[in-house]
């Protein structure tokens, strides 16, 4: 490890390499408060963490096993905002309320184009474009379809626990 000292002798940057290939470099506020960090992880990949004042993370933007992702963090460390891409699948723009449920989603999903917008975990509207390429807008109580528009079949409610596991993964 190589620490470079502030004048009163604290740690102002730090690079960490260690034997099993896991590398980080920090830049750091008085008395070891990580602000920046640049990591890398093998076979996972490279990851940037910012903090605040209070010495929370509150971005990450990571590439984990070949997919780009950015998290903003609320308070408690709770997922706020997420962009997700999976090559091959989509992108995802993911929107969490302050119990950190997610509340909003506009995204490609197997990359046909999709919207919700939840009152409550799966209550709420649904917009979604089948695998048939049919558009589909529905209104949504429990998971439950209580009044929808389709041209052909009636979307499924998308499983928001996908995005859930992907901010759990960018924040370990």
């Amino acid at each position: 490890m190589i620490i470079m000292c502030n004048a009163n002798g604290e740690t102002a940057i730090f690079l960490k390499a260690d034997c099993d290939g896991h590398s980080m470099i920090g830049l750091m506020k008085e008395r070891k408060k990580p602000r920046l960090v640049l990591s890398y992880s093998p076979g996972k990949g490279p990851g940037v963490s910012l903090f605040d004042e209070n010495d929370t993370c509150k971005v990450m933007a990571t590439i984990l096993n070949n997919n780009p992702s950015i998290g903003l963090l609320g308070k408690d460390n709770q997922p706020a905002i997420g962009m997700f891409s999976k090559p091959g699948a989509g992108s995802t723009f993911g929107i969490w309320d302050s119990q950190g449920k997610t509340q909003a989603m506009l995204g490609l999903i197997d990359d046909k184009p999709m919207l919700y917008l939840y009152q409550k975990y799966q209550t709420g509207m649904l917009f979604r474009t089948t695998s048939a390429g049919k558009p589909g807008l529905a209104l949504l109580d429990n998971g439950s379809i209580v009044w929808s528009a389709a041209g052909g079949a009636t979307p499924a409610p998308p499983d928001a626990s996908g995005l859930d596991d992907i901010m759990r993964d960018v924040m370990r």
